[in-house]
């Protein structure tokens, strides 16, 4: 992949325009599995993968809009994958559990904001970024009797990082690597989903062509993506270790658990050879508001007087109760 820069930039007037470099990876990928028939109703599996990956173009170049630098240090991703479980079939209970492990080795990632102390826009770039998914993952589904069926759904999960990032600093305008820092980014958790998750259902079918489901959901260990620039030794430099002040910059925020009942029902009739299908479905049925669903740190940060609240968390909502009704007709 490359960039092409149909504007001449005046600060960079020999890397901006035309073709950059091309950045040429070769990857690989392989993947394997097998699965033990125990008997009819019951199987035991196994899996495992390692592949590479091409740096994303979005995290490769420290300022696409303005040149074609690239990311000091752009390699490739490793990726490497197990996992293993159990099944069972028969005609009244569906049950799989399943454990996996997955590692993610030297993931590069960019991102931008407006610095305040230098007045301008930056780019932030981080390479050496390794993470760890491992959980394990419940499903089951229980036929009480011809119309009514009981199910359950649990995926509990820990994802962190592993390693310490390095951050380089550049801005818009100037090509010089304005800093570079170590980023204390070990075992924090990986934002972007709940990492326990629990669903229970209650599905009934009627006889008279209508069908009623029911959804209980619990969620929890959301947790705020954090900033790497507080997470790095010149943020808390001035700071007594382990007071206030320093735990209230370094610890990442958990965004709590949440509860929340769905339901999704109908009814279709025939009249003659014509159908009509009446859908009704209302999510978060409690109208639970305060349900943080993620957020982030800003990555602007109040150096002078260390106050992390300068700058406050952005967070995500989950809508109010919502709902919809449809209604179809069928010749």
């Amino acid at each position: 992949f490359w960039r092409t820069g149909n504007v001449k930039n005046g600060k960079f007037p020999d890397s901006s325009f035309g073709e950059s470099e091309k950045q040429d990876f070769f990857n690989v990928g392989l993947k394997g599995g097998a699965t033990y028939k125990i008997d009819g109703r019951n199987y035991v599996y196994a899996s495992g993968e390692y592949l590479t990956r091409a740096p994303f173009f979005r995290n490769s170049f420290v300022s696409p809009r303005t040149r074609n630098q690239v990311v000091p240090g752009l390699t490739d991703e490793k990726i490497s994958s197990v996992e293993g479980g159990y099944l069972m079939r028969s005609p009244v209970l569906k049950a799989r559990a399943t454990a996996y492990y997955t590692t993610f080795k030297d993931q590069t990632q960019t991102r931008g904001f407006f610095h305040d102390d230098l007045e301008s826009f930056v780019n932030y770039s981080m390479t050496g970024i390794d993470k760890e998914h491992k959980g394990i993952e419940l499903a089951m589904e229980g036929k009480v009797n011809s119309a009514l069926t009981l199910i359950g759904v649990a995926s509990l999960g820990e994802y962190i990082y592993t390693s310490r990032p390095t951050a380089i600093t550049t801005q818009d305008n100037n090509a010089e690597i304005l800093d570079e820092d170590v980023v204390y980014a070990k075992n924090f958790y990986v934002p972007g989903t709940p990492q326990k998750a629990l669903t229970g259902a209650i599905n009934y079918r009627g006889k008279e062509y209508w069908f009623a489901n029911v959804n209980f959901n619990y969620f929890d260990d959301i947790w705020i993506d954090f900033n790497p620039v507080r997470r790095t030794q010149s943020a808390v430099e001035g700071t007594v270790l382990g007071s206030e002040n320093y735990n209230e910059i370094v610890n990442q925020e958990n965004a709590g658990s949440a509860f929340t009942i769905d339901f999704f029902g109908g009814k279709s009739f025939k009249i003659n050879n014509n159908f009509i299908y009446l859908n009704i479905g209302v999510s978060n049925i409690l109208n639970n508001e305060t349900f943080k669903t993620g957020g982030y740190e800003q990555l602007r940060y109040d150096f002078e007087d260390k106050d992390p609240n300068s700058f406050a968390p952005k967070y995500f909502y989950s809508f109010g109760t919502n709902y919809f009704i449809n209604l179809s007709f069928r010749h």
